[in-house]
């Protein structure tokens, strides 16, 4: 019988297929329980600045660049809207 190589594992949706590519990229690795760095405040103290410095008259383009997020999630935030 002649080689034929890798076998397709035959998954039907790219999420399926990012996820096993995922799994096989960090299989036997612990997941962090906490933040690696200091510097990523907390959602909610990030919310409520985003808030305050909008009530006070920042435009929402300024206010997603300042924050590193973009303009639909600064709008989601100002207007209390949950994911």
């Amino acid at each position: 019988m002649p080689h034929r190589g890798l076998e397709p594992r035959g998954l039907q949706h790219p999420v399926a297929a990012i996820q096993y590519g995922m799994l096989l990229l960090y299989i036997g690795r612990k997941m962090p329980l906490a933040p690696l760095t200091d510097h990523t405040p907390s959602k909610l103290t990030r919310n409520q600045d985003i808030r305050e410095r909008y009530a006070q008259g920042e435009t929402i383009v300024d206010l997603a660049e300042a924050f590193g997020i973009s303009e639909q999630r600064v709008s989601q935030v100002v207007r209390g809207r949950r994911r």
